[in-house]
């Protein structure tokens, strides 16, 4: 791409040659005496194309006289040639430094000089000046400061109310582009072009912060409808909650589900009260309750743009942003985003040809390239927040009513709604855990959810140390901390499933040893890893115990303390050794007069050991 930004100085006497083609010669392959070859310069990239119009009849005369030679310049050109001269003498005044400072101007002395009831006004000429003029500037550093009086702007009164209502319903409103019948609607314009396609990450922030500002004064300010156990926030006062999960027998429906996440297929709900059957789908038909507020109206149009976003992979994190930052201003919003399935239809956009209603996608993007990845940062942080913000609903069968099975998880928020079928079999996802540990994607969100997911179910807690585990087995030095965080604070949960999910762990721990002994540092920080869990987890330390004394009872793990102690590298062998002094020491005694079974077993170890050394 031709960089205008960047312009230096070039030396005149050169023009010939880098811009007019010809040779040059350099040395044959090899150097030495080989001499020179000569090539051709291919220092421009630009090709000129001359297309003949006819033949010149008089070849005798085709010298040309002296003086100017005059062209008659076709009608069509020379109208394209001024309408480009002058849009650009428009975009040179337009983008003037001096052209900004006096809108700010004009903008200052309407805050400090207007009625308060003019006010508005001022504020669609800065929100008009921000999104139409600056944001398509080359200094978008100015963005900070037009966000910053907009903001000023909104206050939090009746008429602050009025003008956060007015900017949310332009952002989502739509433009159009072209003429006459080439003519294009652009669906939530100032939307697109400040949070997918403005170029700037800093820029993006102030905008997504300016949108974020404007939704906390309209939910502060207006009724709501609150949410109770059978209604929906942010909807029609008419609209119910699901009173439970049921397979709809609508026959018009049936034909229509080609995206099951937003027809409610293949997991169905009953609205009582919201489902307008005199509406014929898809167009009319919603499967989720109507929205009966501005703030309700404008997360349906944002969720609504959720497909579409693949193709803005460098900036669609700020989207996310966005409805993270909404999720954040309380359980009112939180329980509207759950009821939009917020949650497994993010899970659903992140895994994408790996997702398992993959089949229902018109068509599946690939984002990211050898050199940029997405930054999904703030999609783990909605979907962890909402998750963590529902009644877990576990897979584990009933639990025994007392105060340990009644009490909530650790990271447990204020519960805003119970997580639906669709979004708890997506977000309990295998493949969907373990994207989010191979890419590192957002530890403490990955953390958190972990956390919540796994309280009192033995399958989640399952599928997420394995998962773990499994990436530990192909993890490089520089991703462990944040594994082994994860797995520490997962053996720490008191719920019951301690020794339950201690076995997991050292099952599967062990075996990513096994897979690393070739690589003595991977294998050496994990033993050590495994010592220190032995010392601050009583179960951890007692399954470690059993494996090594009880290999008839445990045969799928025992090897591997045999292999470290035999056929790994001598730094792995002590570490090993270091393991198995620390599991003694911190081990109760056994009792008086009865062998220690773990010092027998090390020694038998460390014996085998020496038996092979003298065999060699």
């Amino acid at each position: 791409l031709f960089n205008d930004m960047h312009v230096e100085g070039f030396d005149s006497r050169e023009i010939g040659a880098a811009c007019y083609g010809g040779c040059d010669y350099v040395p044959r392959d090899g150097g030495g005496s080989g001499g020179r070859k000569r090539v051709p310069r291919m220092y421009n990239a630009y090709m000129l194309f001359y297309e003949r119009v006819g033949v010149w009849k008089d070849r005798e005369n085709m010298a040309v006289r002296s003086g100017r030679i005059r062209v008659a310049v076709p009608e069509t050109i020379l109208k394209d040639v001024w309408t480009e001269n002058t849009l650009f003498l428009r975009d040179k005044l337009v983008y003037a430094s001096s052209y900004f400072e006096f809108a700010k101007i004009v903008v200052a002395l309407g805050i400090s000089q207007c009625k308060p009831q003019m006010l508005g006004e001022v504020l669609r000429l800065c929100i008009g000046f921000l999104m139409d003029t600056v944001i398509h500037s080359w200094d978008l550093s100015q963005v900070e400061n037009w966000v910053q009086v907009a903001q000023m702007l909104l206050p939090k009164d009746a008429m602050g109310l009025e003008r956060c209502k007015w900017l949310l319903a332009t952002f989502m409103s739509d433009a159009s582009s072209g003429e006459g019948s080439s003519e294009n609607t652009i669906t939530c314009h100032w939307f697109r072009e400040g949070l997918l396609h403005l170029r700037d990450s800093d820029a993006r922030d102030h905008i997504t912060s300016l949108l974020v500002h404007a939704i906390s004064v309209i939910v502060q300010m207006e009724p709501q409808g609150q949410g109770n156990h059978c209604r929906v926030p942010l909807s029609s006062p008419n609209v119910l909650m699901p009173l439970q999960e049921e397979t709809l027998q609508e026959p018009y429906l049936s034909e229509y589900h080609d995206q099951p996440l937003f027809t409610d297929s293949p997991f169905l709900r009953a609205y009582p009260g919201g489902w307008d059957t005199t509406l014929e789908p898809p167009h009319d038909y919603v499967p989720f309750p109507r929205p009966g507020t501005v703030v309700g109206t404008f997360l349906d149009t944002v969720l609504s743009l959720l497909p579409e976003l693949p193709p803005h992979w460098r900036h669609f994190s700020h989207y996310f942003l966005l409805l993270s930052g909404v999720c954040k201003l309380g359980t009112t919003e939180k329980a509207f985003l759950l009821s939009r399935r917020t949650v497994s239809r993010c899970v659903d956009f992140f895994l994408q040809e790996d997702s398992p209603l993959k089949d229902s996608h018109k068509k599946i993007y690939r984002m990211g390239d050898k050199l940029t990845q997405p930054h999904y940062t703030h999609l783990a942080d909605l979907v962890a927040d909402l998750v963590c913000s529902s009644d877990p609903a576990s897979d584990s069968g009933p639990q025994e009513e007392d105060e340990e099975a009644e009490s909530p998880s650790p990271v447990q928020q204020e519960s805003a709604g119970v997580l639906d079928e669709a979004c708890a079999s997506l977000v309990r996802n295998r493949k969907f855990f373990l994207r989010l540990l191979q890419d590192e994607v957002n530890p403490r969100a990955t953390q958190q959810l972990g956390l919540h997911l796994c309280w009192r179910d033995p399958k989640c807690s399952t599928m997420v140390i394995e998962a773990a585990c499994e990436v530990v087995e192909d993890a490089n030095e520089e991703d462990f901390p944040a594994l082994f965080e994860l797995l520490s604070v997962l053996t720490q949960l008191r719920d019951g499933l301690e020794g339950f999910r201690a076995e997991r762990f050292v099952k599967g721990f062990v075996n990513a040893i096994s897979e690393n002994i070739g690589y003595p540092d991977l294998a050496i920080r994990c033993i050590e890893f495994l010592s220190q869990m032995c010392i601050h987890h009583e179960h951890v330390r007692a399954y470690i115990v059993k494996t090594i004394t009880q290999p008839q009872l445990c045969r799928d793990t025992h090897e591997w303390f045999n292999r470290c102690l035999t056929d790994a590298p001598q730094a792995v062998k002590l570490a090993t050794e270091h393991l198995a002094i620390r599991a003694i020491a911190f081990s109760p005694p056994p009792p008086r007069g009865v062998p220690d079974p773990l010092t027998h077993a090390l020694l038998e170890g460390m014996l085998e050991n020496l038996e092979r050394l003298m065999n060699c």
